[in-house]
């Protein structure tokens, strides 16, 4: 009986041995089945970066256009991005076949699957090192034009920003910047003007006529100049004292036309102040906010015209103008 179970010892562990021989080399058999599947797709990634990058080093042939700019810059960002995983996929594949070939070093069956999976390696670094070098010259060609296609453009934006500055810029920088200053001028006499009529409860068109002397039709050049002349008397405000080559350049800016004399209209627009809103406020429908209601609101971006000078209210400290849309 002793003997009859040792025979039957003996017998399970050569299955057990066997059973566990045939799972090692199956194991295996998934290991390396796993690794080409690993180095299948890191060779599928690298051919279709190496077809992916022949367009770029082409040139083309007669009566064929080159490709465009902007095209090429596009293709070049696409390449680097297949680079990219192409290098990553490679990477993973090598270091599963290095796994692959210490587990397999003793087995014979899979000697020749792994040699295979290391000659793909090979051939596919060798492969993608070759067109990482081809696409590398492209793309600094490339990306050079991109950089200079890119400063061409920042450049054009900055003259153009450069152009505006100086168009808006040309009544001060111009002629000794006397444009600028005769229009403020201008402004410093409308403003005085403006005052003179609210006081006297003048119009524009009752103001025009006291400048005309009461006379129909425009005002000549030499009835202005006088006008001014005896301004500052007549009202007793001294910063409408000009000399006389100040109130010559007077007249000049408020002559639009340039016609020698100043129209209704003319003179009227010495008045209109136009402001833009930067910031949201309520509109209210007198002076002092504290007894004032609120009527509407000017939002930012609004154009408005000044239809008086600014007057401060003495609560808030604030500057307030009446003015319309």
């Amino acid at each position: 009986d002793f003997s009859k179970l040792t025979e039957r010892i003996n017998a399970a562990a050569a299955k057990l041995a066997s059973f566990k021989k045939d799972t090692e080399s199956r194991k295996k058999t998934a290991q390396v089945q796993e690794t080409g599947e690993k180095m299948s797709t890191a060779d599928d990634l690298v051919k279709n970066f190496v077809e992916a990058v022949e367009p770029l080093t082409k040139e083309p042939k007669e009566g064929e256009e080159s490709m465009a700019d902007e095209a090429a810059f596009e293709l070049v960002e696409k390449l680097g991005t297949m680079a990219k995983e192409a290098q990553s996929s490679l990477d993973r594949a090598r270091s599963a076949i290095a796994t692959v070939t210490t587990a397999t070093k003793n087995s014979e069956a899979h000697k020749e699957s792994v040699k295979k999976l290391t000659d793909q390696l090979n051939e596919s670094s060798a492969a993608l090192v070759k067109a990482k070098k081809t696409f590398s010259e492209t793309e600094s060609k490339h990306m050079a034009k991109k950089v200079i296609a890119d400063c061409s453009q920042k450049i054009a934006e900055v003259e153009d920003e450069l152009k505006k500055i100086k168009e808006k810029g040309s009544p001060l920088l111009e002629h000794g910047g006397d444009e600028f200053l005769v229009q403020s001028t201008v402004q410093v006499l409308a403003s005085v003007l403006r005052d003179h009529a609210k006081e006297k409860e003048l119009s524009e068109d009752a103001l025009f006529g006291t400048v005309n002397g009461g006379a129909d039709g425009k005002i000549s050049q030499s009835a202005f100049i006088t006008y001014l002349e005896e301004l500052p008397a007549a009202i007793s405000r001294d910063e409408v004292q000009f000399d006389g080559e100040r109130r010559l350049a007077i007249f000049n800016c408020i002559d639009a036309d340039k016609d020698g004399a100043v129209s209704l209209a003319e003179f009227k627009d010495i008045f209109r102040q136009h402001f833009i809103c930067v910031k949201g406020i309520s509109v209210t429908d007198n002076l002092e906010v504290s007894k004032s209601k609120t009527v509407g609101k000017v939002e930012v971006g609004e154009i408005m015209l000044a239809l008086s000078n600014p007057q401060k209210d003495e609560a808030t400290g604030m500057l307030r103008m009446e003015c319309k849309s």
